[in-house]
């Protein structure tokens, strides 16, 4: 996690891939007044936070779809300036550790310099860590056996935040650069991350 706790799956290249999600249980909202979260200092994230940024995901998936083609025909380097912008504007008010939803929902790939990072810090041997804490998943990639992730904490901490994956220390990819390749992993995102939902939100009322 960049500013975030934790990340999403990423492919052998720079660009992630498609994440494994658990199914959450959801209720219909009967109204929404839309997420003002306390502008003063920080975005109060709560369950219910979270709970309806996956549910107007899913009732406005057409309109953000819409939306993410007209940005993708952008120019990249206005698309990149305006992620960065919002990105940095919304993670100084978002505090991660009041949700931790990628932690509990998303799975990220390990690689080999992951597991080698890891279980050194954890001071047993890299076929150990594979044996007690990893699956092969159906992409043939490492990812953790069961979620949420088992080094996280109940106060949403993470127990190995200095020697995480790296698809964690990236999520949620919004201040990279040619944000052109992760567009599609971004609108997924939307439904996860209670700030990437804020910083698409915001950049449709910006002019690129």
């Amino acid at each position: 996690m960049n500013n975030c706790i934790q990340h999403l799956k990423l492919s052998s290249t720079s660009k992630p891939k498609h994440f494994k999600t658990q199914t959450l249980q959801t209720n219909p909202i009967k109204q929404y007044p839309g997420i003002k979260l306390d502008a003063k200092l920080i975005m109060k994230i709560s369950q219910q936070t979270i709970t309806d940024i996956k549910f107007l995901s899913f009732k406005n998936k057409k309109e953000n779809a819409t939306f993410f083609r007209q940005v993708g025909a952008k120019p990249t380097l206005k698309v990149d300036e305006a992620f960065q912008n919002l990105h940095e504007e919304v993670f100084a008010e978002v505090n991660c550790l009041d949700c931790g939803n990628c932690c509990k929902s998303l799975g990220p790939k390990l690689n080999s310099a992951d597991i080698r990072r890891i279980s050194g810090a954890l001071r047993i041997k890299p076929s150990e860590f594979e044996t007690k804490y990893l699956r092969m998943d159906e992409d043939d990639d490492f990812v953790f056996s069961s979620m949420p992730c088992v080094f996280l904490e109940t106060d949403n901490t993470c127990k190995i935040y200095e020697d995480r994956p790296r698809a964690c220390r990236e999520y949620p990819h919004t201040n990279q650069r040619k944000m052109h390749q992760v567009l599609d992993i971004t609108l997924k995102n939307m439904s996860t991350c209670p700030a990437v939902f804020e910083i698409v939100e915001r950049l449709k009322k910006v002019k690129i």
